[in-house]
């Protein structure tokens, strides 16, 4: 091998101009020099909602409300006496 050649490395050849450098997203250098940090990743549930303020309700506040969804329909009897018996240790 008598005459120079000229040897460019393949992963240049493959990226194309500017020698297959790229910049990446991510932080960003800030004034001070420093790196802003990434934003926080978001649940995908929403936030629970805060409790009720005052007292928890009594078994009588718990069985009147039960009374008042089977007589809007929205208890069948059976549900009702389950969630009844449930709530009385039965």
């Amino acid at each position: 091998m008598g005459s120079a050649e000229c040897v460019t490395p393949l992963r240049a050849l493959r990226a194309g101009p500017g020698g297959g450098h790229r910049r990446l997203p991510g932080p960003t250098a800030t004034a001070a020099g420093g790196r802003t940090p990434p934003p926080p990743a978001q649940s995908p549930l929403p936030p629970a909602a805060a409790p009720a303020s005052g007292p928890a309700p009594t078994v009588t506040d718990q069985l009147t409300r039960l009374g008042e969804l089977a007589q809007q329909g929205l208890l069948t009897p059976e549900e009702f006496a389950a969630a009844k018996a449930k709530l009385l240790g039965v």
